[in-house]
């Protein structure tokens, strides 16, 4: 038991942030009952694919950066698959998606941010503590047969890390 988006970056890798905002942030609400995978960067990629093979397996939330593409994912894969967005960096989103889900299934999170697509500061908020807040905010709906699957990107793997990227991994909660 585990407790504690769109388009593709280097290496097939994520490359953009997700976004959830305002209570309609789910289409439909889970049955209770039921486990349910999300799937965090569910719109291409690595995320895509296993969104599909857990739709295979029971009701799945697919959040993506543009949530007209994970609408469009959730009608190809049914009527148990349900479309979202959300803002990895805003606490109260990913708190708000995470409430949504009575009991968790699998929550796999691929969604991360390249340094092509953000500054050093978004990259951790987003890539570490967006991660963070995904597992602190489904905390709660985790029970017996609940895992998480959480994929790293390479972005602090480069040979030359810019000045930028080693300031914000100095001090990555500082404003």
């Amino acid at each position: 038991v585990v407790r504690d988006d769109d388009g593709n970056g280097p290496a097939g890798h994520s490359s953009r942030l997700v976004h959830v905002s305002g209570s309609d942030a789910l289409t439909t609400k889970p049955t209770a009952g039921s486990p349910v995978h999300v799937v965090v960067g569910a719109t291409s990629g690595i995320g895509r694919e296993v969104a599909i093979r857990l739709a295979r397996r029971g009701p799945v939330l697919l959040v993506g950066r543009r949530r007209d593409v994970a609408e469009e994912l959730a009608a190809e894969l049914g009527p148990d698959a349900t479309a979202a967005s959300c803002d990895l960096s805003d606490s109260d989103a990913v708190t708000e998606l995470a409430q949504r889900i009575p009991r968790l299934g699998a929550l796999v999170v691929t969604a991360a941010l390249s340094p092509l697509a953000a500054d050093p500061r978004t990259i951790i908020d987003v890539n570490l503590g967006g991660v963070a807040r995904l597992v602190d905010a489904f905390a709660p709906a985790v029970s017996e047969g609940s895992v998480g699957v959480c994929f790293a990107t390479i972005t602090a793997h480069t040979e030359r890390p810019s000045p930028d990227l080693l300031h914000a991994l100095d001090h990555p909660l500082a404003s």
